[in-house]
């Protein structure tokens, strides 16, 4: 098992649905994963409803 490495040895980004009521930490969390480079905002939503549509358009590994 090569774990998630590609050919060039590098790892694949995991993309993160952002789900949260709170606006503070949807705005600082993508601060703070943004130097990180296998990290990456699929989307954002403020509450739990919209969040099946919104997995179901973005695919993200972990939501």
């Amino acid at each position: 098992m090569d774990g998630g490495r590609g050919f060039a040895g590098s790892m694949a980004a995991i993309s993160v649905l952002l789900v949260d009521d709170d606006p503070l930490v949807r705005a600082e969390l993508p601060l703070m994963t943004g130097a990180a480079e296998d990290v990456r905002i699929a989307g954002e939503a403020g509450d739990g409803h919209p969040v099946e549509a919104l997995a179901d358009r973005t695919r993200p590994d972990v939501v």
